[in-house]
């Protein structure tokens, strides 16, 4: 190899280490300033307003996530509502159905309800905060709406919706509560998380029970004590099984109310549908609807309004076969269906100063807050069993809670023979007279829910599918 070559060979060789020694600089100091985004969050203040971001600071680097209503893609759930879901582990990568990548630390959710910003979510101290901005539909988190002038703490697996097409759960595993201590009880897991209260799996003295804890919105401790009292008065008052069995009154090492109570080995009528996936047979409606009927005729003779009603409320007891769960069906869930969430039972001809619930099974008389009676649950079972009966709410078209509320107030819903004659179903004539009337706007016209029972067992006899 001559001279000549020989320098060409070593150059080349030069210049292969040189770029090598160069790539391995840009990843080192290129990745200090361009890595995850959620490393770059920093401690922000806590904003007042959309005006707090034009201008003055970098949404991506101060941890502010601006959540507006027009960039959300439309994911259908059963219900039609839009849902997404998202987790700081997914920062800075598209999510399946957006036509871009995500531009700030965590996604907005976005939608087709106005292009106005409804809410902030910022990082601050290791803790992440929502605040809504006044926004016309309102903020809301697990179903409470909230106070523009009070941020609230985003913990693991909230969920944060604008209207009731609009919702998005918070999953930061790094907000996941602990679990609770609570005396005379092992705390084995969280099973399910509200918006008054979070229910968790426990031991008590070699028992499973269910432990209800309420949750701390500012509404003061001694309240939130006085609703897990009244639910053990109330439990222990009712002695079917279509209750869950209270068991005793404990506390948490901060001095909350725990219930301690039966616990239920099952899932939700909701929950069934969505495993099911189709809405029951006409006779699966009718002993649903019979059952819970049963449940809450007995809570109105100890003189208790349940005020809550609908799906996730109604439970039924897994079917186990030879020590492994079994299939469920809509006529095995409704012989051991179970009434539950009575933390808002109330008097009859009490009063209330704001809507609590769900707004798809709210009475006229509730919205409006008037005084609820026992009518109140019949009108609520009755949104309940429509649903049921026609595989749609009453109101499907209504895109918020205002809307909703209006139709409930205002609009009378199709009939349920019209809806099933649309498919090709008929429906008995008494049958459809009965949720009529347990329809009704007026709380005088509605049976009572002895009536509902007597009625739903003479008719479903005669329902053959």
């Amino acid at each position: 190899m001559d001279i000549n070559s020989t320098t060409l060979l070593f150059g080349l060789i030069g210049a292969v280490v040189l770029l090598a020694l160069g790539a391995i600089v840009w990843s080192f100091f290129g990745n200090k300033n361009s890595g995850s985004k959620a490393a770059a969050i920093s401690v922000a203040p806590i904003p007042t307003s959309i005006s707090d971001l034009s201008g003055k600071m970098d949404p991506r680097s101060q941890g502010i996530i601006p959540l507006s209503s027009d960039q959300c893609p439309n994911l259908q759930h059963p219900h039609g509502a839009t849902r997404l879901t998202f987790t700081e582990n997914l920062v800075g990568k598209p999510f399946p159905g957006l036509k871009r990548a995500v531009d700030y630390d965590l996604t907005p959710l976005v939608g087709d309800i106005g292009s106005r910003t409804h809410a902030l979510i910022w990082f601050d101290n290791g803790k992440w905060y929502i605040k809504d901005l006044d926004s016309k539909n309102g903020t809301f988190v697990n179903e409470r709406r909230l106070d523009p002038n009070v941020p609230l703490l985003l913990r693991h697996q909230d969920r944060i919706s604008f209207t009731l097409k609009h919702e998005v759960s918070f999953l930061d595993t790094n907000s996941r509560e602990d679990l609770p201590m609570v005396m005379d009880c092992e705390v084995v897991k969280l099973i399910a998380k509200g918006g008054m209260a979070a229910v968790y799996e426990g031991r008590r003295g070699g028992q499973t029970v269910a432990l209800k804890i309420p949750i701390d919105y500012g509404e003061g401790r001694e309240q939130a004590n006085k609703r897990i009292e009244n639910e053990f008065e109330v439990l222990r008052s009712l002695r079917s099984d279509r209750a869950p069995r209270a068991v005793a009154i404990s506390r948490t090492g901060d001095d909350r109310g725990v219930l301690v109570m039966e616990y239920i080995d099952g899932g939700t009528v909701k929950g069934l549908w969505q495993e099911v996936g189709d809405r029951p047979k006409l006779r699966d409606a009718c002993a649903l609807c019979l059952s819970a009927a049963q449940a809450l005729e007995e809570l109105h003779r100890i003189g208790r309004v349940h005020c809550d009603v609908k799906p996730d409320n109604l439970m039924y007891r897994n079917r186990f076969t030879r020590g492994v769960k079994a299939p469920m069906t809509y006529a095995e869930a409704a012989e051991t269906l179970t009434l539950i969430d009575f933390g808002i039972t109330m008097e009859q001809l009490t009063s209330i100063k704001n809507p609590f619930g769900s707004a798809n099974y709210q009475s006229p008389e509730h919205i409006s807050h008037r005084q609820l009676t026992f009518k109140s649950d019949v009108y609520s079972l009755g949104c309940v069993f429509y649903e049921w009966l026609t595989g749609q709410r009453m109101f499907p078209n209504a895109a918020s809670v205002a809307e909703i509320h209006a139709g409930h107030l205002n609009v009378s819903p199709e009939p349920v023979a019209r809806v099933l004659s649309k498919v090709g179903e008929q429906v008995d004539p008494e049958l459809d007279d009965l949720v009529s009337r347990m329809l009704s706007k007026s709380p005088t016209v509605r049976p009572e829910m002895a009536e509902v029972c007597e009625t739903l067992g003479r008719v479903g006899g005669r329902v053959r599918r």
